[in-house]
């Protein structure tokens, strides 16, 4: 038999995967491996040396995390960070036990939970008053990405990541019902949606075809920033309004808005790609809705429902059109 070593898992793994060095993630789980591997050192592939290796990890990561408490300083990493950089490594070894058919069963450590960070959320009046902000064009913060993604946003479950990788042939706006259709590399299979839109539709239309004519991205040569970079600088704008906030506050607010206008929790699921169990629907009926889901009578039904969910927004724009401006 050969002897894998575990400094041939990331070679293993990659060419499997034919993986692109240049991907921007690719390399965040490369240093991630590195990290983990400069740590633990090297070793023959054997159930026993890596759950060992596995265990020393967790527990090196977990003490890093108590000695910034006593520093003074923030509790990191967090437990879902280790989580993530163990189910990393676990996924790149057990590649490596395929392929050569090792006998290798990893079970994994135990990793004490931290306390869960509080999600902050938007009311609908901060909602609004964000927009207002990022459609300023007179302010030194404004760039029409940066309005492009907020106005998605806002009324979308969608996240910074999502709109990143978004393409333009993935945003039907000239069809009866304008939708979003958020495809290809996502978190959880949960996440491929299709989200009428219901707001401002002429306004992204506009922003999609000045921001950058010749990219197939609607953010253009945003989607080369990092997603951090991107949420970032989104969050340069929500901080004016809620200090708390994040770029990812708007899905909570999307899913609070939904609930407190009493939308089916099947709807919620699907819209906000959250696996049914979460919003305690049946799996079955889950898969049993999406495929009517492409039927336009369950898109017209969908939009229903967007409108419903984003009445503040509609409101608030109607109330604009109803202003009026006396002459100076």
């Amino acid at each position: 038999n050969q002897t894998v070593l575990l400094s041939d898992c990331w070679g293993l793994y990659a060419e499997k995967k034919e993986l692109d060095v240049q991907d921007r993630q690719l390399r965040k789980t490369f240093h991630r491996w590195n990290y983990f591997f400069d740590f633990v050192g090297d070793c023959v592939l054997t159930n026993e040396e890596i759950h060992e290796r596995l265990d020393r990890y967790v527990t090196h990561r977990e003490q890093c995390r108590k000695d910034a408490v006593k520093a003074g300083k923030k509790a990191t990493p967090s437990s879902s960070t280790i989580h993530k950089e163990i189910n990393m490594a676990c996924a790149i070894i057990n590649q490596a036990a395929r392929l050569h058919r090792l006998p290798i069963n990893i079970i994994k450590p135990d990793i004490q939970d931290t306390e869960p960070k509080e999600r902050e959320t938007l009311s609908p009046q901060e909602v609004i008053a964000i927009v207002e902000l990022a459609q300023d064009t007179q302010s030194a913060y404004y760039k029409s990405w940066k309005e492009l993604a907020i106005l998605i946003m806002a009324q979308t479950s969608c996240i910074a990541s999502e709109l990143q990788r978004l393409e333009k042939d993935s945003i039907l706006l000239d069809s009866e019902v304008p939708v979003i259709k958020v495809q290809g590399k996502v978190k959880t299979k949960n996440r491929l949606r299709t989200i009428p839109l219901v707001y401002k539709v002429d306004r992204i239309r506009e922003l999609i075809n000045t921001i950058d004519p010749e990219s197939k991205y609607i953010l253009g040569a945003v989607t080369n920033k990092t997603e951090s970079n991107i949420s970032k600088q989104l969050k340069s704008i929500l901080e004016k309004v809620n200090p708390k906030a994040t770029a990812y506050s708007f899905r909570h607010a999307f899913k609070n808005n939904a609930q407190i206008n009493d939308i089916d929790n099947q709807d919620i699921a699907y819209l906000g790609g959250w696996s049914g169990s979460s919003l305690r629907v049946n799996e079955i009926m889950m898969n049993y809705g999406k495929k009517g889901l492409e039927t336009p009578e369950m898109a017209l039904k969908l939009q229903r429902v967007m409108r419903r969910i984003n009445k503040h927004l509609l409101q608030s724009e109607s109330t604009e059109n109803n202003v009026i401006r006396l002459p100076a």
